[in-house]
């Protein structure tokens, strides 16, 4: 009999949040667009996880926390390993000791909470994120990959660690009861795709620069706006 021919892949629509992963804060926005606020009515998270003697807190309640009882950027606990934070200044003003966990990443011994893993802090992170926003567990999400490299990285070495965040930022997603990742941008990337959107071109291609100003670092990229495809075409 005849073989079969392949048949193309079918895509569907799917309404998703999307959130801006800081290393200082996070901001998530609905499918349209729109911003949405956190529990105290701001339009930013900060990526913060506080302990105390009873509880532990996430974002914007922790940030009224001590900072002997305070983990600051949390993303770069939960994305970087653990040989890559051994020099990180962030490092330096976490309040609990760090050692390596198995998946490559660092844990803190928080006592009365035991070992507490980077992927496990982020996805707790966002899961407080995915609570704030009203989402449904299960839902698709879009996450901007903060830079993951160190300065001075090769671009191969530069690769591996983005492999490596990717990674640790699906299984941080999964626990925060996210469902699937539909994409992993990174801030220039997301900010180029905002601009097409937001100003769409006419006939000819837009050459653009991208400046992303963080509070840890700055990520350039440069980028080419092209018209929108034709129907059709």
């Amino acid at each position: 009999s005849r073989p079969r021919a392949a048949q193309p892949p079918v895509y569907r629509r799917q309404m998703v949040v999307g959130i801006n992963l800081g290393s200082q804060a996070a901001v998530v926005a609905s499918a349209d667009g729109a911003i949405l606020r956190n529990e105290d009515g701001g339009v930013r998270t900060s990526s913060i996880v506080a302990f105390t003697a009873a509880e532990r807190k996430l974002g914007e309640a922790a940030g009224g926390s001590q900072a002997k009882d305070r983990v600051c950027s949390v993303p770069r606990l939960g994305l970087l390993k653990h040989s890559a934070l051994a020099d990180a200044a962030v490092a330096r003003h976490w309040p609990f000791p760090r050692s390596e966990h198995a998946s490559g990443l660092s844990q803190l011994a928080v006592p009365g909470f035991g070992d507490q893993s980077g992927v496990a802090l982020l996805g707790a992170l966002l899961g407080k994120l995915r609570s704030t926003s009203g989402a449904s567990a299960g839902s698709p999400v879009a996450l901007s990959l903060p830079p993951c490299a160190a300065a001075g990285a090769s671009p191969e070495e530069a690769e591996a660690s983005r492999r490596f965040a990717k990674a640790a930022l699906a299984d941080a997603a999964a626990v925060g009861g996210w469902g699937e990742v539909v994409a992993l941008p990174t801030p220039a990337e997301a900010a180029g795709e905002a601009l097409a959107r937001k100003y769409p071109r006419g006939e000819a291609a837009v050459d653009t620069l991208v400046v992303d100003v963080g509070h840890s670092c700055a990520f350039v990229a440069a980028g080419r706006l092209h018209p929108p495809a034709k129907e059709g075409a």
